[in-house]
């Protein structure tokens, strides 16, 4: 579920609500009424997001169907589990399932920096302000790149 949200962007609330009914896979389309904002969303499925759902779609038998995708699960039990997937794995960061939503955002400003306004409709904002706030955090990682690299390649240390 974790990665389902890294490669759609889909809040915890919407992919717990998440039909069958609201994928097309021939589209490669996910269309669906947003839980939180109860605005329409339209979330593009890309290939490792079409190997999740064909796993778990029983055959493509639950395609079209008004089954849920995934089993019902609460977030802070998500979030426990992440927590411990993230100590097996030395992780020393909080991990939290919103943290899917964040990783999404900022690949995809990675990939679309200057298509802002296509990422904040991919997540459902209704703000490009809330946007703004993964722009912000991917300029930094671009700009200490860019620091790390320039230092990298000219021989001096990194402080």
């Amino acid at each position: 579920m974790y990665l389902f949200g890294c490669y759609t962007g889909l809040r915890f609330s919407d992919i717990i609500d998440l039909k069958w009914s609201h994928v097309d896979l021939d589209k490669n389309r996910i269309n669906k009424i947003q839980v939180k904002t109860g605005a329409p969303v339209m979330v593009i499925i890309e290939p490792w997001a079409r190997s999740i759902l064909l796993e778990f779609s029983n055959s493509k038998k639950n395609i079209g169907t008004k089954k849920p995708v995934f089993k019902s699960l609460t977030e802070p039990t998500v979030n426990r589990n992440l927590k411990i997937l993230a100590k097996m794995a030395n992780i020393n960061k909080v991990i939290t399932f919103h943290s899917s939503r964040h990783t999404f955002g900022t690949l995809n400003l990675l990939e679309n920096s200057d298509k802002i306004l296509l990422v904040s409709k991919l997540l459902g904002h209704a703000d490009i302000k809330t946007t703004m706030v993964y722009f912000n955090g991917t300029k930094k990682l671009i700009d200490d790149h860019a620091r790390k690299g320039s230092q990298i390649f000219s021989g001096n240390k990194l402080k």
